[in-house]
């Protein structure tokens, strides 16, 4: 793979290797939390809800002042996935963390879900909240969503950083295409991509989420194809993942997964677009981005050492440092 080998120039935020790719090294900090601590704080006030194209779209706002940082979550997720790393990135700006329609507390809209539907619905949040041009950040399936956003609403983005989002094996698998070419060829991505569908389309029920956050064990078998050391994380964050399962958008959300070309748009853009992703990342594993990078040549790929599919929540300081830098450098 094009980011295995070799290491040339230093680069402020890790080493760049012989490909042009930025690795960030780990550090002994997986699974500890980012400063300040997304615990210190009463979350409540930060919630809010907008009516966007008549339906209810859940969000977190916190900080000020610029940059501003829109971030957008993955299949099955909620704005709860940014949690550990939102107090430390709001140092450094206003950050916005979306209910995507249909998931946490956002109400599903009547028209079936597209990539296009979901960019469209939070651009009208960005436009209603009177945001100048954002950093957005899309994590999974809010990858494509945040390209997309990006495609058709260029004065709205300044870059785009797309984590763990260039998913071609899991856009195959949704889709049903390929599956006994990938269980051959790569197994343990094969099993962890159809272990997310599932748990996404399953609700989770109150004391399902205290056994499993309760039980280092569990955590492991639950939480593997996510996360590099799922035992690691502490129950409190793995319980508010959980908790986003079973969304009423996750049916039609799967669907979507299946027609999603990673790099559609992506070449057009008149903005910064990096991607970054985890180095065990089993839903969206280097492969992939090796792929993206050949078709998109000139997104910037960032590899964090020691993660697997949730970097933000993984190694949310290190993750803040990547996204502040990335931030800092379209300016």
């Amino acid at each position: 793979m094009r980011a295995e080998h070799g290491q040339e120039n230093a680069d402020p935020i890790g080493s760049r290797t012989s490909s042009g790719w930025i690795r960030r090294a780990l550090e002994n900090d997986y699974g500890k939390p980012a400063h300040p601590d997304w615990r210190e704080r009463d979350w409540r006030p930060a919630e809010h809800s907008a009516l966007i194209s008549g339906r209810r779209l859940h969000y977190a706002d916190v900080g000020d002042g610029e940059p501003c940082f829109l971030l957008i979550h993955g299949f099955g997720g909620r704005w709860q996935n940014w949690l550990a790393c939102l107090p430390a990135l709001a140092q450094h700006g206003r950050v916005i963390a979306v209910d995507l329609p249909g998931f946490g507390c956002s109400e599903l809209p009547e028209a079936p879900l597209s990539t296009d539907l979901l960019a469209d619905r939070v651009a009208e949040l960005a436009r209603w909240l009177e945001l100048k041009p954002t950093i957005v950040v899309g994590h999974s399936m809010g990858g494509p969503v945040a390209i997309s956003l990006a495609a058709r609403n260029p004065d709205l983005v300044a870059a785009v950083l797309n984590v763990g989002g260039t998913a071609y094996q899991a856009t195959d698998i949704f889709a049903r295409r390929h599956l006994l070419r990938y269980l051959l060829r790569r197994p343990r991505e094969t099993r962890a991509i159809l272990t997310e569908r599932l748990a996404a389309l399953l609700p989770s029920t109150p004391r399902l989420r205290r056994v499993v956050a309760s039980s280092a064990r569990l955590r492991q078998r639950v939480m593997a194809p996510y996360l590099r050391q799922p035992a690691a994380l502490p129950g409190d964050l793995l319980r508010l993942l959980i908790e986003g399962s079973g969304a009423p958008g996750a049916g039609q959300a799967a669907k979507l997964i299946g027609q999603i070309q990673p790099s559609a748009g992506a070449a057009a853009l008149r903005c910064p677009l990096q991607v970054m992703v985890g180095d065990h990342d089993l839903i969206c594993p280097l492969a992939d981005v090796s792929r993206f990078n050949r078709e998109v040549p000139a997104a910037e790929i960032m590899v964090i050492e020691g993660c697997g599919h949730l970097p933000m929540l993984e190694r949310p300081q290190a993750f803040t440092d990547c996204v502040v830098t990335f931030a800092r450098a379209v300016g």
